[in-house]
């Protein structure tokens, strides 16, 4: 869990759950409160079968203040790889990413 806060303006919450093996089951919640303006939450609930290869990407832009991007890329089988980035930038102020990689094998 990864939550943020930025002056009194944006919270943010960033929730990953998952129970890799023979059969994965995964959420993945996004929640954000720009100021009063703006109010998001995304949800992704999978069960793969034997290889799932998957690209999603969400690009916002509000009004000419913030662009997000967030990026899942994922393929299941024997291994497990698994990329979640995100970049913002608030005005000039903020710019970040936060990467994840995570292999069963590996104990991760």
């Amino acid at each position: 869990m990864v939550y943020e806060r930025f002056g009194d303006t944006v919270a943010r919450t960033i929730m990953v759950d998952e129970c890799p093996g023979d059969t994965v089951a995964r959420t993945i919640m996004v929640d954000e409160c720009l100021g009063d303006t703006v109010a998001r939450t995304i949800m992704v609930d999978e069960c793969p079968g034997d290889t799932v290869a998957r690209t999603i990407m969400v690009y916002g832009s509000l009004g000419d203040t913030v662009a997000s991007t967030i990026m899942v890329d994922e393929c299941f089988g024997d291994t497990v790889a698994r990329t979640i980035m995100v970049d913002e930038r608030f005005g000039d102020t903020v710019a970040r990413t936060i990467m994840v990689y995570e292999s069963p094998n590996d104990g991760v």
